[in-house]
Parts: structure tokens; sequence; C-alpha cells
């Protein structure tokens, strides 16, 4: 059993690539402040395919990119370059990778959309997907 504070979770069984979206709208947020997103997930004991592929992650506000780089599920494996993002473990059970950085300010608002975008296809299975966070920096 999954203990987590979302009602259900998204197991990637097998799959040949991974594209997750989200969206909030910027009025939901407080202004004048600096926000990180993150991808909060877990992997099992034997997960196929996650070792040094890259996820694309993409921060856009009112349709403009303001973050833009690579994420990884697993660990540093001496692969990172400028911009690349890899996991961290949490007090929860859970790892959380940063997805991106934005502010929101009263005069930019609108809609706040990540995209997480695979762009090596394979086959792909165990990871658990319990959600994005966005939290002020």
């Amino acid at each position: 059993m999954l203990a987590n504070r979302f009602p259900e979770v998204a197991k990637l069984l097998a799959e040949c690539w991974i594209e997750i979206h989200g969206r909030i709208n910027t009025r939901m947020l407080s202004p004048e402040t600096r926000y990180k997103a993150y991808l909060v997930f877990k992997l099992e004991d034997k997960p196929v395919a996650f070792q040094n592929k890259p996820i694309e992650a993409a921060i856009l506000l009112s349709g403009a990119e303001v973050s833009k780089r690579q994420v990884y599920e697993q660990a540093r494996s001496g692969i990172a370059g400028n911009g690349d993002e890899f996991p961290e473990e949490r007090g929860d059970n859970w790892f959380e990778v940063e997805l991106g950085e934005m502010e929101c300010t009263k005069e930019r608002g609108g809609d706040l959309k990540i995209h997480l975008v695979e762009k090596i296809a394979d086959n792909r299975r165990g990871v658990i997907i319990q959600g994005m966070e966005i939290r002020p920096t």
C-alpha cells in the first residue's frame, strides 16, 4: 500500500515514452513570489529503462517558456550537463526532481503549464507518480 496525500497515483506499467502535462492558473498562487515545480515519484525495486535517459521539463507562463531543463528519474551517474536535474529522496519515502522555476507577478499572470516529455522512446516500467508540486522558494 502506498501512503500519500493524493487519493490516486499513476503507475507506469509498460510504456514507450513518458508525457505528463499539468496546469494551474496563477491566481491560485501568491503574487510577487518565486516558485519551483517538482515531480514526486517512486521507483519500484527493479525499474526498467530509466538509467541515463533524460526527460525534457518545460514551464510556460501565459504561453511563454520561462524554464526548460532535462530531468532524470535515477541518481547521478557521471553524465550530467548544465541544467540537468537529478532526484533527491524526501523524508516521506518518495523522490522529487526539480522541473523548473518561475516568478508570479501582478503584471504577468494566466495559465502556468508544466510539460514533461521524453525524447528517447524506450520500453519503461516501474515508476509510480504521486504528482507535481509547486512550492514557494
